[in-house]
């Protein structure tokens, strides 16, 4: 099990977390009915049960006191949920990625499993969660690889600026830009200008609504939002 986190950024993680983040890898590992009986009686609610993995890593933060909110500083947070991305995330197959520029900002390119399509293609632009304050590249890479590869669908994901060092609006600013980048630059990446798609999750999710506005105030084509 390697990491994928830069030594620099792995130093600043506190130990426990390692080890927590490593169980919790661990425990997601067991077999399914082994799950359901170490996360206790099924919460069912509305007729639906709690999916088993879920409800054992809410039992396993009770017990360790880790679903109590806490203070920790805008760097020890980002370093923390990099670190906890980079083991729970794992090492997701995927036909390429790499690095690239977008707009001016650093941004990850993600190709699907398979022979490149001869004709301009779709393209998903990926914006990453954290609250505005966290994430980047690193913290998101799973997801966008999960993304790529069961759609079959390339992910360019952007590394937009983030607070307190990104003041309001620099995350939406940047992630405008890059949908206009994207439309400048669509024959070079191979990409329809008619089929592109943003999407993103928690804070990354609203600032795809707001580039899904600015892209109809700008007659900009979109073909999905998310």
């Amino acid at each position: 099990m390697a990491w994928s986190l830069p030594p620099s950024r792995l130093s600043s993680v506190n130990p426990r977390t390692v080890v927590e983040s490593l169980a919790a890898r661990l425990f997601l590992g067991l077999p399914l009915p082994l799950q359901r009986r170490l996360g206790g009686t099924p919460l069912v609610l509305d007729g639906q049960t709690l999916a088993a993995d879920l409800q054992l890593l809410l039992r396993a933060q009770r017990l360790t006191g880790k679903d109590r909110l806490g203070n920790p500083s805008v760097a020890q947070g980002r370093a923390e949920m990099a670190a906890n991305a980079a083991i729970a995330g794992g090492n997701q197959p995927i036909g390429s990625a790499r690095d690239r520029e977008v707009a001016g900002l650093p941004a990850r390119h993600y190709l699907p499993t398979g022979p490149r399509p001869s004709a301009p293609g779709p393209l998903l632009l990926f914006f990453h969660g954290g609250g505005f304050l966290y994430g980047d590249l690193e913290s998101h890479d799973a997801p966008c690889r999960v993304l790529a590869e069961r759609s079959g669908v390339p992910v360019l994901a952007i590394d937009y600026r983030v607070g307190p060092e990104g003041v309001f609006p620099a995350a939406f600013d940047d992630a405008e830009s890059a949908l206009r980048w994207v439309h400048e630059h669509a024959d070079r990446l191979g990409v329809d200008p008619q089929r592109i798609g943003v999407a993103g999750d928690s804070a990354g999710g609203n600032i795809a609504a707001w580039v899904a506005l600015a892209a109809a105030r700008e007659g900009l084509p979109l073909a999905f939002q998310a």
